[in-house]
């Protein structure tokens, strides 16, 4: 299991561990803790972020997450981040494996395994047809609903009819028309770029699932209190920088979920996407929803797939 841990060090020699408070950001992570009995951390009020020597670094966007929910934690506490010298607490963040980023038999086999259940799996899906929802929120409030009827084409890709009737025209003066459909037409853009950009993770392409084993960049390990499945934790998967996590059934031989930390065009504007499937009597293993967040622009794409009908 993929374990991120934060450590604080003061100037004074003090150890302390913080992955307590990375805790919403891996919440199926284990966690460890230490300090220095007797310490009074109350007496601190500034700290600020050091590299540590020899550690093994998660990657960006991870580091970022880690970083932002311990700053969040500490300001709550009354802590202020800060450059300088005089800083009462040094924190640094480091990542803890407990299997190495490696190839073995298990991983291999696995790897073959997904990567067979994919291509199965979209060959059955080019036999069916289904409806999809797609819900987009902006800063918690719904904007948008859309219905669509999807089949795959003759490429392999998803080709959508519209189940909605014709929008209404927004009502009010030009120039309030005006601002609204530019408005619309902005979050609307963005989340399809975010939308094409989760089709490129899901299903998992066996080109860069191997070029990934080749490279050595799957980790495999455990998923706690569920020994009938592994999960399979890809970085550089599509982008540098990013990771991966499949979630894959080994008696079923079928993913269960995936979750994706990605980015847009800029590594700062973070993606992250959630995507579960379920397994229906006859076989066919199929996404049954999809979460994508959109962290700069607070923007949620929810898709809800229902209704698989044999063609």
């Amino acid at each position: 299991m993929l374990q991120e841990m934060g450590k604080v060090t003061s100037k004074f020699g003090v150890g302390l561990a913080l992955a307590m408070l990375a805790c919403a950001l891996t919440p199926a992570q284990d966690v460890t803790s230490n300090s220095m009995p007797g310490v009074d951390f109350t007496k601190y009020h500034t700290y600020k972020w050091v590299p540590i020597d020899g550690a093994v670094q998660p990657n960006q966007i991870v580091d970022t997450q880690i970083k932002q929910s311990i700053d969040s934690q500490l300001a709550g506490k009354g802590l202020t981040k800060t450059d300088g010298e005089n800083a009462g607490l040094l924190i640094g963040s480091a990542a803890s494996l407990p299997w190495a980023w490696a190839q073995n038999p298990e991983l291999q086999q696995r790897v073959a395994e997904v990567k067979e259940a994919a291509a199965r799996n979209k060959q059955a899906l080019a036999q069916y047809t289904w409806v999809e929802q797609v819900n987009i929120s902006l800063k918690g409030e719904l904007k948008k609903q859309e219905r669509f009827q999807v089949r795959l084409g003759p490429d392999g890709k998803p080709q959508k009819t519209s189940l909605d009737p014709p929008p209404e025209a927004p009502s009010g003066g030009r120039l309030k028309k005006h601002i609204v459909e530019k408005k619309k037409e902005e979050y609307k853009e963005y989340a399809d770029k975010m939308k094409t950009l989760a089709q490129q993770y899901v299903p998992p392409e066996k080109d860069l699932l191997e070029q990934a084993y080749q490279q050595g960049n799957i980790l495999i390990g455990p998923v706690a209190g569920n020994p009938e499945v592994v999960q399979l934790v890809i970085k550089n998967y599509l982008k540098p920088g990013d990771s991966m996590t499949l979630m894959f059934d080994k008696t079923q031989k079928a993913l269960v979920q995936v979750q994706i930390a990605s980015y847009m065009d800029d590594p700062k504007d973070g993606m992250t996407l959630k995507v579960t499937f379920t397994r229906e009597p006859n076989g066919l293993s199929h996404v049954s929803g999809v979460v994508i967040d959109g962290a700069s622009k607070q923007l949620n794409v929810a898709t809800q797939n229902s209704d698989y009908q044999h063609l």
